[in-house]
């Protein structure tokens, strides 16, 4: 009895401990005209520590950032609890810009990365991926990034490099657990048909 309490406390422990990196994905088409089929890109967050948490947003194969000016713009997000800090050396060609703005017709974000690397409209649009970190003295923690008013958790400025379609696309709430947070289900799990296998042999 005392063995079956113990595996189900390491069962049910390695179901609740937080994930410490999360993958978003840019999946909701805001594009005039519509860039294709989603999803997008995928937008990866990893807590280094108890203040910090780093950001990179990828786009795949077929899509760049552009700057189409208006209400577009590289990368936008939330984060609740209070003001945090953009940090470190932003990915060559792209910069934090204070303030937040709109991005169409994903609603208005807190915070905003622009691509000031970028030619007008889709001239020269950016590889990527963008990467920063944010911080904040009183914590900040991968769950601070928050949706906005509309729903949104993040948007991104893309161009298809076939259709040159261009727009804004988005993500509608729903976090991907990352195979690292996985995997430690899955190992603890392991371990619990293992020991009911030996006690069976036993």
């Amino acid at each position: 009895m005392k063995t079956k309490f113990v595996l189900l406390f390491v069962a049910l422990s390695a179901l609740v401990i937080p994930a410490s990196a999360v993958s978003f994905s840019l999946s909701a088409d805001g594009c005039t005209g519509g860039c294709g089929p989603g999803p997008f890109g995928t937008v990866d967050l990893l807590q280094v520590n108890s203040t910090t948490v780093n950001v990179s947003v990828t786009l795949f194969s077929n899509f760049q950032f552009p700057s189409t000016g208006g209400p577009h713009h590289a990368f936008s997000f939330n984060v609740s609890g209070g003001a945090a800090i953009v940090s470190s050396v932003l990915t060559s060609d792209f910069v934090y810009t204070p303030g937040g703005g709109s991005q169409s017709p994903f609603g208005a974000f807190g915070y905003i990365i622009d691509c000031t690397g970028c030619g007008n409209g889709g001239s020269n649009p950016k590889a990527g991926p963008i990467t920063f970190t944010v911080t904040r003295a009183g914590g900040l923690l991968v769950s601070d990034f928050v949706t906005n008013a509309d729903g949104y958790r993040f948007a991104s400025d893309v161009i298809n490099l076939t259709t040159r379609t261009t727009g804004n696309v988005g993500t509608p709430g729903g976090a991907i657990p990352e195979p690292a947070t996985l995997g430690l289900v899955l190992t603890s799990l392991s371990g619990l048909w293992l020991l009911k296998r030996r006690k069976q042999i036993a």
